[in-house]
């Protein structure tokens, strides 16, 4: 809470003036909130070689744009808008390949698609991973 504001409103009524004093408090939100996570998994790229592992958290961003943040285990990130084709499939925003992720109904887990089809599968990560889940 910033602070009070007290506003005096004076009323003249028959027989004299009735005063009523409100109390109003000025609330200060954050300009951003956080990203609202919808799921994280971990895609290992190239099996046993976990420098190119990476972290994919699809999320709901603060201005309300569905999108893919991506943690490379070299610390480098990537953030890709999505557009969400049906309830559990959703491409990625001007992608040549025709690149979409599906989130697995029974297992959780994160398909990574092209034109082409399956490329490969991504692990379901819980709520907060360890590092040491993805990063050697």
């Amino acid at each position: 809470m910033i602070g009070l504001i007290k506003i005096k409103i004076n009323k003249v009524l028959r027989g004299g003036t009735a005063t009523l004093t409100l109390l109003l408090a000025v609330v200060s939100f954050p300009a951003h909130a956080e990203p609202l996570t919808i799921g994280r998994w971990c895609d290992r790229t190239v099996p046993n070689i976990r420098d190119f592992d990476r972290v994919i958290t699809i999320r709901l961003s603060e201005q309300g744009k569905l999108e893919s943040y991506s943690q490379f285990a070299d610390g480098s990130e990537l953030v890709q808008e999505l557009e969400e084709m049906s309830g559990s499939v959703f491409s990625i925003r001007e992608s040549a390949y025709g690149d979409k992720y599906r989130v697995s109904g029974n297992s959780g887990e994160l398909q990574l698609l092209d034109n082409d089809g399956l490329i490969r599968t991504a692990a379901r990560l819980e709520n907060v991973p360890e590092p040491s889940d993805y990063i050697k």
